[in-house]
Parts: C-alpha cells; structure tokens; sequence
C-alpha cells in the first residue's frame, strides 16, 4: 500500500484541480509509452582465458496523465511497469517485476510572477546531467522571465516509495537543498549559450557528520550549426564521517559542426580533471565527487545521448584526467553516428573506485588506466519513435595484468554494449 502522505498529495492533485473543471478544454492528456532497454557486458574483470558475461533486459510500459495541463493548477501522475531479466555467466536467470511511481506532483503556475510551484515527486535534470538526473521527492520552485531562469528545491530522494510492489524500496535518506541560476546569451558568433551558477547541499541523514556542499559555475551552448561548447568548474566541500572534504573538478569541451559539408561532420575535443586525494586516493578529503545522482550522459550534437565518460568504464568524475576526442556524422535526417574516444588518467595513484570495472589483477604501478572506443548510433523518424545504440570498448594499461605472476600478460580487453528503443502510443 501506498504511504498515506502520498496519497494525500496525490489527492490533492485532483482536488486542487478540480475546481473549475466544467470549463476546461481538455481534463486529462494520456501518454503511453513502450521501452524496451538491452545492455551487455564481457570481461569487466580485465581477465584472459575465462571471460565474464552479463546481459540485461528491461521491456517497459510507461503511463502518464497530466490532469487539467491547460490550466493554472495542474497535476501529473507517471508510472513505469517493467520487468527486468538478468543473466550472468554460470549463474541462473534472475527476473522481477516493479511498478515504479516516476512522477506524481501537483503544479501551480505564477505563484509569484514568472514561477511554477510544484509540490510531489519529479524528475530533476541538470545539463549533460552531470549533477542530477533523479526522482525526488519534496517542493520546487522555478523561475522563468525572459533571458533568466532559475531553480530552488527542497527535497529527499525516495521519501515515499520507488517500487510500489515493493514496501522497502526507499532510498537512503539524503536530503539536498539546491538553488540553480542561469543567463541566456545572445551573440552573432554563438547560439544557444546559457551561463550558469549553483549551489547544492546534500546531507546524509543515515551517516554521522556526512554532509556535502556542491558549488560551481557553468558555461553551454547547444547550436545545431558552428561552435558548441561546455564548461563546468565545481567544488565540493564539507565532511564525511567526520573527515574534511575539499574537491575541485574542471570539465571543458568544444564541438564544431560543419553543415554545409557532406555528412555534416562533427568534431569534438574534451578534457576533465577531478582532483585526487595524495593520501586516499578518490575517497579522501582532497577528492571531488558528484552528488551520486547524476549519470553524465549527454550528446555532442547527434541524435542519441550517451556516457561522455566512457560507454564501458563509465566511470564517475573523481581522481582523474579524461581526454576525449569525437568525430560525428549525420547519415540521413535525424539519424546520426559518433566515434568517440577516451584517454584515462587518475591523478592520484590509488585503487580503482566509481567505475564500472572489477578487475582481479591492479599492480597499481602506473597512473595511466587505458583507452576506450565508443559507437554510437541514434535515429529519430518521428516524436514518436527513438532508438539509441552503443557498443564501448576498454583497453586497459599494462598495470592490469592476467594473473599476480611478474610476467603475466596485459590484461583482457573489456567491452559493453546498450540498446533503447522507445515508441510512443
């Protein structure tokens, strides 16, 4: 059953809203959606010999009403029904079923001038989500006059239930307070540029004297011809477990998109550095590192998002350089291909943490990591209709090694790959 302080603010949708309801053009927009996700892993272990295998799959219906939306006071409810089927190498076939509870909130336009209040769970999502791309739950405020837009909210991940098949499927109990601002530049030699400042606030109420303060400014432009660039420079701060933490992170990039040229080529170059504690490593009081709620996926211009960290090592940004270089390519409308590479670096040398990898052997005698190759594929024919595609490749540096023997070969390459397709009704 569900939490009753839910059903209080899902109650409090319709009857908000009800008022006036015999005057409204329209009482409910429906949407239905079919999403159907795959992805694969071999060898994340770096072995040779014996590779390690891992698939998934996640058929999904997702369902959403938005109640009153040509209203002041509106209201949505989304839900996901998914079924997950998971298989690993020698292990049997594991499957469950959930009933996600995505989005249920109660809106009210121009609270004050230029605002929308929404009280409820939704979804939050910040540029190339690097900070935030996650349910929360609680009360958020935005702003939107002219070039200016901003954000504050108050809120806990999974306050109220995830899963409604499930009753345990709360989160751990983290409260965030943040406050986003942003500007939209106008220039003749750049479009869609947005700068932005934000400050956020995490406290890990389960945890003693574990709290984190998240600060930094931010620069991204998002034309579909020319010059596209990103720049995030962030510092974390507070303690956990009692122990300072004091982090700083630079990610910057550029694109150029040539669109009078056949295929209309993209070329990309990146670089972000993530400090490192001398002492600890990517944990220590030196270190940076992101909230916990992001997913650092992003495009450089082509149709499909994917992990600008890397498809296979996927890794958080925390105790270490990337530079990344892409070249994309549109082979028809609205269907596009990116080659995407990755150089890894820590800058502390120390054991490998927030990465998709779990190698056997670490001699841990060299900072550098490895390469990676990305592919990847997005087509839109329609608003209906989207698929993305990803295969990654990790080859490591030679400080993984097959076996603990002082010979031993490099270790075995890694590879990934992902599927998602999405129609809606």
């Amino acid at each position: 059953m569900m939490r009753p302080a839910l059903l209080s603010v899902l109650g409090a949708c319709w009857l908000a809203t009800a008022a006036g309801a015999a005057e409204a053009e329209k009482i409910v927009d429906l949407r239905t959606t079919l999403i159907v996700e795959a992805a694969a892993e071999r060898n994340l272990t770096l072995e040779r010999g014996r590779v390690e295998r891992a698939e998934e799959y996640e058929p999904q219906l997702r369902l959403q009403a938005r109640f009153f939306p040509e209203r002041r006071v509106w209201g949505l409810i989304e839900t996901e029904l998914i079924r997950r089927i998971k298989r690993e190498r020698g292990e049997p076939t594991e499957t469950d079923n959930r009933l996600n509870l995505t989005h249920a909130y109660l809106a009210i336009e121009d609270v004050l001038p230029d605002t929308r209040l929404r009280l409820g769970r939704w979804l939050q999502r910040d540029e190339r989500e690097w900070l935030m791309d996650e349910n929360l739950d609680g009360v958020h405020l935005e702003y939107d006059r002219g070039r200016w837009e901003g954000e504050l909210f108050v809120a806990r991940v999974d306050h109220w239930r995830r899963d409604l098949l499930d009753n345990d499927s709360h989160g751990e109990p983290v409260n965030f307070i943040a406050a986003f601002g942003r500007y939209e530049m106008d220039r003749k030699w750049v479009k869609d540029w947005q700068i932005g400042a934000y400050v956020v606030r995490q406290h890990d109420v389960s945890a003693e004297e574990t709290w984190l303060n998240h600060v930094g400014l931010r620069s991204h432009a998002t034309p579909d011809k020319g010059w596209r660039h990103w720049l995030e420079l962030a510092h974390v701060g507070g303690r956990d477990g009692g122990e300072r933490v004091d982090g700083h992170a630079i990610d910057l990039g550029v694109t150029y998109a040539f669109d009078t040229a056949p295929l209309r080529p993209r070329l990309t170059l990146g670089y972000a550095y993530a400090s490192g504690d001398p002492e600890r490593g990517d944990r220590g009081g030196g270190a940076y590192r992101q909230t916990g709620l992001h997913s650092n996926e992003a495009t450089f211009g082509g149709v499909a998002k994917f992990h600008i960290y890397g498809e296979t090592l996927d890794p958080d940004l925390s105790n270490l350089h990337v530079l990344t270089a892409g070249l994309g390519l549109d082979l028809g409308r609205e269907l596009s291909l990116d080659l995407v590479y990755h150089r890894y670096r820590q800058d502390v040398l120390s054991k490998v943490r927030e990465t998709e990898l779990d190698p056997e052997e670490d001699r841990r005698d060299d900072r550098y990591l490895g390469d990676a190759f990305d592919l990847v594929l997005g087509w839109r024919p329609s608003d209906r209709v989207k698929l993305e595609a990803a295969l990654g490749w990790f080859r490591p540096s030679s400080r993984f090694r097959s076996d603990d023997d002082d010979d031993a070969p490099r270790g075995g390459d890694a590879y990934s790959a992902r599927l998602e397709f999405n129609y809606r009704f």
